[in-house]
């Protein structure tokens, strides 16, 4: 195993031999540049550097008050907005976190996974784990959970590992054995392992590994030969990548952007650097103001991608309530050591191309006809994407119009008289179902049989009722005297569901003694 007095000396060597060509920090590769941004970890000036991935620069990140001691491993949670790192020389050594955009944070508490030398790390923030390799008391790689709720050891086959990567979909983590020239790998719960047959490919003091799950292999950083290689995760052998234009001189952690297909990774005393995936070549990225002293393990934190459109669902019809789902969004890749999860989500909605103020929730209640959109931004730390909906059309053309109101034209028909019970039946021809009432003067009103107390007769359906008319108070007693009286009879049709009409007849009832 490598003395940390002698591993200490030969970085501060490379680093003095290294430091002075500044020139390189503006070298490139002539591909177009990726989004984002990387963060490094720099143990020689104790401080977390980032610069942005298109070459505008960058700057040391402000932790708030988080200390940092000889830095080594990094990692993030973007959906969480943390940044994790690993403090190495003891007594500081911890696992600290601090806030991605305001800084300020603490230490992770690890329970019986105590932090005696670490050095890469790695979070899988869909666990709610961090992973870390320590070299305290022989090679171990430790878990603990990102709640604070504990952790432990999960292997200790390692003699000095120097950086781990997690395969989320063949549950496994892999680690680099510097002091043993091996990749290595166990299952998550500690169980099983072995060596990773990596053919053709350098293994010399490998330090930092990284996983591009899309083509199945595993790149490492070895530092004692200066190159990036990479191995098949099926063991079907590696080889070593071309880097031609871009800087590798004693490279420690890397990290893989599968979106822009490259490999990234921090030198020991110079510029961070990139490569093409497919072996074309690299260069180095612009920091800005960024601090590169003994810079260690790496960590990408790309903007929110969208995989699927917003969808605005709810009623076609003014007034109607509209529901705007997320979308989705492309998750995290740990073992790649890239990040990209939102960390929040905005909203707003459009009508006819315009926005609409105030309109910045999930729901809107179109009052309006026209046609909607709802807007999703995702964010992170590293910036903003957004996603339109497809247009959704508010229209009151689109509903059936409202049915025709009932008819309450009616009409009276024949009148039969009783002469010897001086009563009348009057017809009375209705269009459809309803209610009939009757009224006038002298007249007894219609009761219904049951109660004697409501002056109502149901009709079912269309056709001819008859009403009896029957003399009441004076009418009756000049009906009695005279054999004759005459009346005004008031009929009211109600249909159902309707209005009510009302029509009068002028009856004479006679009664022959």
């Amino acid at each position: 195993m490598h003395s940390e007095a002698r591993r200490q000396a030969r970085w501060a060597a490379r680093f003095v031999a290294v430091l002075a060509p500044l020139a390189m920090l503006l070298g490139g590769a002539t591909d177009a540049p990726a989004a984002g941004r990387a963060y490094w970890t720099s143990f020689g000036s104790d401080s977390i550097g980032y610069a942005n991935l298109d070459g505008s620069g960058g700057a040391n990140f402000n932790t708030g008050g988080v200390g940092i001691v000889f830095p080594t491993g990094i990692a993030l949670d973007p959906a969480a907005g943390r940044i994790y790192w690993t403090n190495h020389n003891s007594p500081n050594s911890a696992i600290k976190f601090a806030d991605l955009v305001s800084g300020g944070g603490g230490t992770l508490a690890t329970g019986a996974a105590t932090v005696g030398d670490p050095r890469g790390l790695a979070v899988n923030p869909a666990t709610g784990t961090a992973y870390w390799a320590d070299q305290a008391g022989g090679g171990k790689i430790k878990v603990a959970k990102l709640d604070a709720s504990g952790g432990g050891v999960l292997t200790s086959p390692a003699m000095a590992p120097e950086g781990v990567a997690l395969r989320t979909s063949g549950g496994r983590i892999y680690f680099a054995d510097a002091g043993a020239n091996k990749i290595s790998f166990a299952r998550f719960d500690g169980t099983g392992g072995g060596n990773l047959a990596t053919g053709a490919a350098a293994l010399s003091a490998p330090i930092g590994v990284a996983i591009d799950s899309s083509s199945g292999r595993i790149y490492w950083a070895n530092n004692d030969n200066s190159t990036i290689a990479y191995a098949a995760l099926d063991g079907s052998g590696g080889a070593t990548l071309d880097t031609t234009g871009a800087v590798v001189n004693s490279p420690h952690g890397l990290a893989i952007d599968p979106t822009a297909g490259r490999v990234y990774w921090a030198n020991l005393s110079g510029p961070i650097s990139y490569a093409s995936l497919n072996g074309g070549g690299g260069g180095t990225i612009p920091i800005g103001a960024a601090t590169l002293q003994g810079s260690s393990f790496l960590t990408l934190l790309d903007v929110p991608g969208n995989t699927a459109a917003p969808a605005i669902s709810g009623g076609s019809a003014p007034g109607s309530v509209l529901s705007c789902s997320d979308g989705q969004w492309a998750g995290n890749l740990p073992g790649a050591q890239y990040f990209r999860a939102p960390r929040s989500l905005g909203y707003q909605w459009s009508r006819d191309g315009a926005d609409l103020a105030g309109a910045v929730g999930t729901t809107y209640t179109a009052d309006l006809e026209g046609e909607y959109r709802c807007t999703v931004t995702a964010s992170n730390a590293a910036g903003a994407a957004s996603q339109a909906s497809d247009p959704f059309t508010v229209s009151g053309s689109s509903n059936p119009p409202p049915p025709n109101p009932p008819s309450n034209e009616f009409s009276f028909g024949k009148l039969k008289r009783d002469t010897h019970a001086g009563t009348a039946k009057l017809t009375v021809d209705v269009p459809g179902p309803g209610t009939l009432a009757l009224s006038g003067s002298g007249i007894v009103r219609i009761r219904d049989r049951a109660t004697e107390r409501a002056p109502r007769q149901t009709v079912g359906a269309a056709g001819s009722v008859k009403l009896k008319i029957k003399a009441r108070g004076k009418a009756r007693k000049r009906l009695k005297r005279h054999g004759s009286a005459k009346l005004e009879a008031k009929v009211t049709y109600t249909p159902t569901g309707g209005d009510p009409n009302t029509l009068t007849k002028k009856v004479k009832l006679i009664r022959r003694r």
